[in-house]
């Protein structure tokens, strides 16, 4: 879901200036809507036995992608879409907000590292968490 999810930011951040602006703002709106119909409403379905590996390693990557391409082109973070879509997957709330927590919290260290003189080795990554 990281993976997928890195790569196609950037991708997202770099089309709207070729897309049309009412069309990026109806897609915000449709996005706040859909987020804020899902916090308000949507009562996840305990899971009866957990999916097939293969068929969460799909979703993973799936929402990812969507979620990273959506969020470069929209400017938010892409855990506002991961969070909802992962619930209506069946994902316990606290689950999901932890996975999107995570995969923040990796990017953004990758970022400082980047943007600064500051280098971290992966068990300093880790021991942070």
């Amino acid at each position: 879901m990281l993976i997928t999810a890195v790569v196609l930011s950037p991708l997202g951040a770099r089309l709207p200036p070729g897309v049309d602006k009412n069309l990026l703002l109806g897609m915000f709106a449709a996005f706040l809507v859909f987020a804020g119909v899902m916090m308000l409403f949507y009562r996840p379905k305990p899971r009866v036995s957990d999916p097939p590996r293969a068929q969460e390693i799909a979703a993973g990557v799936s929402v990812g992608g969507v979620a990273g391409f959506l969020g470069g082109l929209l400017g938010v973070g892409g855990g506002n879409f991961i969070v909802p879509v992962l619930n209506w997957l069946g994902l316990d709330p606290k689950v999901a907000a932890g996975t999107t927590a995570l995969a923040a919290t990796v990017r953004r260290v990758r970022r400082r590292e980047q943007t600064s003189n500051v280098r971290f080795n992966p068990i300093q990554i880790c021991g942070g968490l």
